[in-house]
């Protein structure tokens, strides 16, 4: 996963982004009953890289985590000004990663780290004004995971992208999760609200590479 401008921004602002991004994803993972202090994390400023443990299945980070992610960030940019929005690309991978003396080596952290830096993924979250998160799903997690029903999510929702730089040839799928609060009167004052999930896609594009990354 990885936060969008913070590299321009001042000081305080680095600093509210790195508390709200803390703070929208906890609020996610205990929503959908992830834990996250089991997952071997690598904080990266304005992103972060994860490994989750084996039983904390796909399904639920694909389907669930990803939902209520984007409404946790529909309430946390609620009351904010525009450009104070913190806005997320977030890839997803199933593949192998090896501990190693400098944190993971090994293709699936290699795979995660591109899909989520990839031209696409960044336009989509540059273009599509009214979405806080934009979402690739690797071809191996939609294959395995949405094309044979095991999510809410199905192939519709889906975008194709193509990334390509030199050796590195992989496809990808895209989803854009736009979420628009709506009143809830029964609500407790610190639930998220109810959300609305519409899905807007870029056309297909073949990308030159110019982290929330999760890999199990």
């Amino acid at each position: 996963m990885d936060a969008e401008k913070y590299g321009s921004q001042d000081d305080q602002r680095q600093h509210a982004i790195q508390k709200g991004l803390h703070a929208v994803l906890d609020f996610a993972a205990q929503r959908c009953g992830l834990d996250r202090s089991r997952w071997d994390r690598q904080p990266q400023g304005d992103g972060e890289f994860a490994v989750l443990p084996d039983d904390q299945p796909e399904t639920v980070v694909v389907d669930d985590f990803v939902r209520e992610l984007a409404r946790a960030l529909t309430r946390h940019n609620k009351d904010l000004k525009p450009e104070a929005r913190l806005r997320l690309r977030l890839a997803i991978h199933v593949g192998v990663a090896i501990p190693d003396c400098n944190g993971y080596s090994g293709q699936g952290a290699v795979v995660v780290h591109r899909i989520r830096d990839c031209e696409p993924l960044r336009r989509a979250l540059t273009d599509i004004t009214d979405t806080d998160l934009v979402v690739a799903l690797s071809d191996r997690i939609y294959q395995d995971i949405v094309q044979h029903g095991h999510t809410a999510l199905v192939p519709e929702d889906m975008q194709p992208i193509v990334l390509q730089e030199k050796e590195f040839n992989e496809h990808a799928w895209l989803y854009v999760p736009i979420t628009r609060a709506i009143p809830s009167t029964t609500a407790a004052p610190t639930s998220c609200p109810q959300t609305f999930v519409v899905n807007r896609f870029c056309a297909p594009v073949h990308a030159n590479f110019a982290n929330f990354g999760v890999l199990r």
